[in-house]
Parts: structure tokens; C-alpha cells; sequence
């Protein structure tokens, strides 16, 4: 059967299509206002590497290189992009802000070529969703500290930093209600279609019946 046939089904069944599609639609609409809103916070922040490394140190400075094995490493920088997401998004980091009052929803993707991490936060609020960008933001600072085992008796030119690139707070997010609404609403539409083509075979074997019993 092509598309024409399965308007004009539709068309010829109104009476009962029109108040399934118009009742759904309805319910797709209460169940999207019940959504809320999302707020979503945005960061790019990039891996430097050290301003000096141990190849540069003169020969009667002393470095123990055992401290910071990313500082030989012509890549760390990327490296370290990486491998600190990993630990940031583990389940007991997620659960550690959620604890704090805000959003285990964040993810952290690491560019393809450039040590550069993209960070996504989002939040019921838009202080949820700030608060966890610079969260995030943190931890990361952090966890880039903890793998190279900075202490203060390493100098801070090397040591790989973390520069925030650019920040964008707490944008409203209606994807996520689009989305559903998208989806009930084609289920909508399947069932209307449906409920037709039920009702047109349930008349065509009433027609039939009464065409039998008449001949007999």
C-alpha cells in the first residue's frame, strides 16, 4: 500500500482518527511541560607544557627526574589530555558531586590532534550547571598535579599547566524536551494511523458479515 492509499484511510476514518491523534498529542504535551529545564555550561581549556624542561636545566642544576616522568615525554602535554578525563569522569568523582550538590552529567572529550579538552556540564539550574563546570575544571587541575607528582620542591617551570581558554555559562538547553516530544510524537502519529486501519478492517468484515447474511 503507498503513502495516497494510507492518507486517504486516515481521511475516510476521521471520526476516530482525529480524537487519537488530537488526545495524544495532548498527553505528549503535558508529559514535555514536566520535562523542566536544563542548563548547560560550556569550558575549553588547553594542556601547556612546561616552560622549561630537564634538558634545559645547566649541568650543575639537579632535578630528580623520577618526580615527574610526563617532563621527558615530547608528548605529555597530550598525554596527560588523555589520561586525566579518564579520572575525572570515574564514577566516584560523578558521585562526589553529586554529594556536593551538583551534576554527575558532565563530559569531557579531548581534541583529535591539540591537547585541548572540551568540557560540558549540565545542571537543573544554572548555578548546578556553572558550579559544576568550574568543578569539573578543577578536579582536572588537580588530577593534572597528582600525575606528575608535583611537590614543592619541584620547580614550577616543570611542570605541565592547565589554561582555561573560554567559558560559556549556563545556556538553556531544549534539546532534550525537543527530542522526547519528537518521539511521541511519531508514536502518536503510528497509533492514529493504526487505530485507522483497524477500524477500516473491523467495517470492512462487518460489511462482509452483513453481505452473508443477507444472501443466506
Amino acid at each position: 500500500m503507498d503513502f495516497i492509499s494510507v492518507i486517504g484511510v486516515v481521511l475516510r476514518r476521521w471520526k476516530i482518527t482525529v480524537p487519537v491523534f488530537v488526545v495524544g498529542m495532548a498527553l505528549v504535551l503535558r508529559i514535555a511541560s514536566g520535562l523542566g529545564t536544563e542548563f548547560e555550561s560550556l569550558g575549553t581549556v588547553i594542556i601547556l607544557p612546561p616552560s622549561v624542561t630537564v634538558y634545559d636545566l645547566s649541568a650543575d642544576e639537579e632535578y630528580n627526574d623520577e618526580a615527574n616522568i610526563y617532563i621527558e615525554n615530547p608528548r605529555s602535554t597530550r598525554t596527560l589530555a588523555a589520561t586525566a578525563p579518564i579520572a575525572v569522569g570515574a564514577s566516584e568523582v560523578r558521585i562526589a558531586a553529586a554529594d556536593a550538590g551538583l551534576s554527575p552529567n558532565y563530559e569531557v572529550v579531548v581534541d583529535d590532534v591539540e591537547p585541548i579538552l572540551y568540557i560540558t556540564a549540565k545542571g537543573e539550574t544554572a548555578a548546578q550547571s556553572s558550579d559544576t563546570l568550574d568543578f569539573v575544571i578543577f578536579e582536572l587541575s588537580r588530577e593534572l598535579a597528582v600525575r606528575q607528582g608535583v611537590t614543592p620542591d619541584i620547580p614550577a617551570e616543570l611542570v605541565a599547566t592547565m589554561e582555561v581558554l573560554s567559558e560559556i555559562r549556563a545556556i538553556e538547553d531544549t534539546s532534550g524536551g525537543l527530542k522526547v516530544m519528537g518521539t511521541l510524537g511519531i508514536v502518536v502519529v503510528l497509533l492514529t494511523v493504526m487505530a485507522a486501519f483497524v477500524t477500516e478492517g473491523l467495517v470492512d468484515r462487518m460489511a462482509v458479515n452483513r453481505a452473508g447474511v443477507a444472501t443466506a
